[in-house]
């Protein structure tokens, strides 16, 4: 009887992060993989390879609106949903900017023209830890 139940508990163990798995590793390079899954339209593919330590914050800011949507989500498939939901007619495009590199907690995306019906990649907020380097936040500015 306990070897059934273990049994039936151990999916459940097994897809729960697991505590120092949530690292980024290399910040650079997942900034530069995020880039080209949100290109694609394959951020949920993130999932296999990297956790979310915490809810991450996620900001849109609008070029020719002051107001910003923001929300949180639990993994990269829940953003890459909100991203989906948030696209009428398949507008807006996702588009990058130029990659500029990681430092002092941001990855910049930045460089490029804005361009009507694309949202593109602006900016990965990231925090240090004895552990490693851990996803805060992502925004996004839409051309509207």
């Amino acid at each position: 009887m306990n070897a059934r139940r273990a049994l039936v508990l151990l999916p459940l163990f097994l897809s729960q992060p697991v505590q120092g798995k949530c690292e980024l590793g290399d910040v650079s390079s997942f900034a530069t993989e995020f880039a080209v899954a949100f290109y694609t339209d394959t951020i949920a593919s993130l999932d296999k390879r990297y956790c979310l330590a915490s809810p991450l914050k996620v900001v849109v800011d609008h070029s020719i609106r002051d107001k910003s949507e923001e929300v949180q989500v639990k993994s990269f498939a829940g953003l890459a949903a909100w991203l989906s939901a948030r696209r009428g007619e398949g507008f807006p495009y996702p588009n990058i900017w130029p990659f500029q590199g990681c430092s002092s907690g941001i990855c910049l995306f930045e460089g490029g023209n804005q361009k009507h019906n694309h949202v593109f990649l602006t900016h990965i907020h990231y925090t240090r830890s004895p552990n490693g380097a851990s996803l805060a936040s992502i925004r996004f500015e839409d051309g509207d």
